[in-house]
């Protein structure tokens, strides 16, 4: 099994014959918000995000179809990352106008 890891994503690639397996969710050192886990299935690649909701692991298919490469499976993963990376951003950046609304109408003296 292989690890990437950066900006707080982990991708783990499983050996040729092996299935994604609870302890696949924490073989790592490195400790990621998000986590991929990708594996050969009858000679096609798999791809799941790694969900670990009050302490049970579930592995969570990014598609439907399984992808003809490694590649197009990671290439799957990251693209889900870029997604929720930028829901994520858009969520904090409304809230944070929600708090600065807040603010105003709580201080109607504040400005900005």
């Amino acid at each position: 099994m292989g690890w990437f890891s950066m900006n707080g994503i982990t991708f783990a690639c499983l050996k040729e014959g092996e299935k994604p397996l609870p302890e696949h969710a924490y073989a790592s050192s490195v400790h990621s918000d998000v986590r991929y886990v990708i594996w050969q299935e009858d000679g096609l690649w798999n791809v799941c995000s790694v969900s670990n909701k009050s302490g049970k692991v579930s592995f969570l298919p990014l598609a439907e179809q399984l992808f003809k490469s490694s590649d197009e499976a990671w290439r799957a993963a990251y693209q889900h990352w870029i997604d929720i990376d930028r829901l994520q951003g858009v969520t904090r950046q409304r809230a944070a106008l929600e708090v600065l609304k807040s603010a105003r109408d709580a201080f109607p003296t504040l400005k900005g």
